[in-house]
């Protein structure tokens, strides 16, 4: 691998990306643009999404869906070298959305005011980020969708430590599902992840299939402060690179 995803920097990307076959890719989006490019990226919007971000209550949310898949379209563009509202999408059984034509794998996450893309050629993919906060009863949300082994790690930690540790244990556990394709039909106690805020590389395991451990790759990342994030890709991440979205 080119460095490891703490290591990584969040560069400004060339005005035309190139993805090599085993190389993933993750975009860092703040979702605050001026005015004027908000208006460009209503306009990239399918149908659907335009309908789907009427119906926010809160205008912030409704601004930053349309950041995110705005942002999301005209980056998928600079890849193929076409117009952001050319993109066709279609979703599995699941919901989880793909690139009609084959031609990309990717996956959005957003939080806050942050968003992250990850997208490869080949290789399912996950991605999801949160902002750390402490106004949630984590223990009991923990409790009820983290492992056993997870939980018990959690509530050993000195009470400081906890928050950060139940975000980051979090997205991992998302990144791994949202690679899978599956949502909540793949159950978030069925499996194990490490929880250490400070490590990159995190250990996996599976309470059934553990022979599948190995076909995975589970990877921290580092976008800002107030985020915890992860990245979840099928098979060995040989090469990441690290972006930061301009418009």
């Amino acid at each position: 691998m080119n460095g490891n995803a703490r290591e990584a920097p969040w560069a400004s990307p060339p005005v035309a990306p190139i993805l090599l076959p085993d190389e993933v890719q993750v975009w860092r989006i703040p979702l605050e643009f001026p005015p004027v490019v908000m208006n460009h990226f209503r306009l990239f919007l399918s149908e659907e999404e335009q309908q789907r971000a009427e119906r926010f209550y809160f205008e912030k949310h409704r601004r930053r869906y349309i950041a995110a898949h705005g942002a999301l379209r005209v980056i998928l563009g600079r890849y193929l070298g076409i117009d952001p509202r050319a993109m066709a999408f279609t979703t599995n059984a699941f919901g989880k959305p793909s690139d009609r034509e084959d031609r990309l794998r990717f996956n959005l996450s957003h939080s806050h005011e942050m968003a992250l893309i990850a997208i490869t050629l080949r290789h399912e993919i996950g991605v999801d980020i949160e902002r750390i906060r402490d106004d949630i009863e984590l223990e009991s949300i923990a409790e009820q969708f983290f492992s056993a082994e997870e939980y018990n790690r959690l509530v050993s930690l000195p009470i400081p430590h906890r928050v950060p540790a139940f975000f980051h244990c979090w997205t991992r556990k998302e990144a791994f599902i949202k690679a899978k394709g599956m949502g909540l039909s793949l159950p978030l106690d069925q499996f194990d992840v490490s929880i250490d805020p400070e490590e990159t590389d995190v250990s996996l395991h599976f309470h059934t299939h553990p022979e599948e451990e190995g076909d995975w790759s589970l990877r921290v990342l580092d976008p800002d402060p107030a985020y915890a994030a992860a990245l979840a890709v099928a098979g060995d991440l040989s090469s990441l690179r690290c972006r930061t979205f301009t418009p």
